[in-house]
């Protein structure tokens, strides 16, 4: 009788990866981003692991090929000095072989998200380190922890609280992954200092996509380059400091500390231009670029946020210096800024198909009318909370230039709305023209569902503090 053990244990280790690789979620060509379904590929991920996980059970010479599979994406939702997996990812599972982070290629923590209560940063962020330096062969890295106070009532007049993310941690990800990553995604309340975020793509060479939602400005009057100290001077230092937590076991926070206090860039940290071959993504928010410190020969996709008090000119200032050389290849752009601009910045795009942009007051002085443009066919509106009314005078806008033949590739236009109903009219109009309209809530990019997080905070604020007065 054949069983197939007495394979050789080569093909049987191939035909257990085809049997649980999930291609999408290591995709990271630029059709592969702009497309992402994030809900297939989580779910794929997750018949993926069942897959992985019932081959390790059925028996041991089994498990001793398959559980290298099993490490291969990890996704942790909680930050618990009593999770299991960080003694076992600097632990072997044979003796002659590798530690088990040395197989995770995706590592992706999502803290605090929907209803999951989180605000513990200041007693987590060495588990993180922990987590992250347990794997060094990483290619994608996605991170988001998001404070969430759930039911507690916890407001801040600032807006959400920073989760800073300490130089140790950036260091770590430069110097242990930069080899292999491709990936950066790094979302919520985490917050890096400029400086950190230019040193960490100077390391990063081979970096297809990175996405930073949360990028605080680097001020030379306050700091020294790539300095230990973080954005506020008068802020007590955030860094990785020992931990007394008696979950964790000693010996991985003893080594791990040992490792940290070694932590250092891979390369020289002078600030110099640097060429990024191979990024073909990249969102910062807010969008404060060092002028020509970036060339980045394959850019398609960009994702911009400005202040919305940043003064017009300067804001086309900012796009033009970080972006003057690249704007002929953009074909993806989203631009969350003042609006008085937005056909400006679209005429600086000849190549543009996909265009997003928030939809705040129009009604200034500067606000100018669309001019031709041959490629466009996408357009995404961010409804806003501060001037709901401006979605329907953009759409009326982008009608009217419809009709007059300035945007003749049109087909879709999709509104992220946030309480906003459905207008059937505009649709049945847009439809006559040839283009769709569509109001959803289902974001089809992180940015889009992080970029509202902090409008969303304050509405929930303003509701909740209206019930005291």
């Amino acid at each position: 009788m054949f069983w197939v053990m007495d394979l050789p244990s080569e093909i049987v280790r191939l035909v257990i990866c085809e049997a649980t690789r999930v291609p999408a979620a290591f995709d990271t060509s630029f059709e592969s981003i702009v497309t992402e379904d994030t809900e297939a590929v989580d779910d794929a991920i997750r018949e993926s692991m069942k897959t992985k996980l019932s081959l390790c059970l059925m028996s041991r010479c089994f498990h001793e090929i398959a559980i290298e599979f099993l490490y291969k994406i990890i996704t942790v939702r909680r930050l618990r000095g009593d999770n299991p997996l960080i003694t076992l990812l600097h632990n072997k599972c044979t003796p002659e072989g590798p530690p088990r982070g040395w197989w995770c290629r995706q590592l992706r923590i999502s803290i605090g998200e929907e209803f999951e209560m989180y605000g513990s940063w200041e007693d987590d962020h060495h588990i993180l380190w922990v987590l992250v330096h347990g794997c060094p062969k990483l290619v994608i890295f996605l991170c988001a922890v998001r404070d969430n106070p759930g039911t507690r009532r916890r407001y801040r007049v600032s807006g959400p609280e920073r989760f800073r993310m300490p130089r140790p941690l950036m260091q770590t990800i430069a110097s242990n992954c930069s080899a292999t990553l491709k990936r950066i995604e790094i979302h919520g309340n985490l917050a890096i200092r400029l400086d950190r975020v230019e040193l960490l793509l100077k390391a990063c060479t081979l970096l297809e996509v990175f996405r930073i939602e949360r990028v605080e400005a680097f001020n030379p009057e306050c700091h020294v380059y790539d300095s230990a100290y973080e954005s506020d001077p008068d802020d007590e230092d955030l860094e990785l400091q020992r931990t007394s937590d008696p979950q964790l076991d000693d010996e991985v926070m003893k080594w791990s500390w040992l490792a940290r206090e070694r932590a250092t860039w891979p390369m020289d940290t002078g600030r110099q231009g640097m060429i990024l071959s191979n990024l073909h993504t990249l969102e910062i928010y807010p969008f404060y670029l060092y002028p020509g410190i970036l060339t980045l020969p394959a850019l398609c996709c960009v994702g911009a946020r400005l202040h919305m008090r940043t003064n017009p000119e300067v804001s086309k200032t900012i796009l033009d210096q970080a972006l003057g050389d690249a704007y002929h290849r953009l074909t993806h752009v989203t631009y969350w800024g003042p609006a008085t601009i937005i056909w400006d910045i679209l005429d600086r795009l000849p190549n543009v198909t996909h265009f997003t942009f928030g939809a705040v007051s129009n009604n200034g002085p500067e606000a100018v009318s669309p001019s031709r443009h041959l490629c466009l066919s996408n357009v995404n509106l961010i409804w806003s909370i501060y001037y709901p009314e401006s979605t329907t005078d953009f759409l009326t806008m982008i009608s009217q230039a419809a009709v007059d033949g300035i945007f003749p590739s049109l087909r879709d236009i999709r509104v992220y709305a946030y309480g906003a109903e459905s207008d059937q009219a505009q649709i049945d109009q847009f439809s006559q023209l040839g283009v769709a309209l569509e109001f959803t809530m289902c974001y089809d990019s992180r940015f889009l569902k992080y970029v509202l997080s902090f409008s969303m905070y304050v509405v929930v604020l303003i509701l909740s503090c209206s019930m005291y007065v």
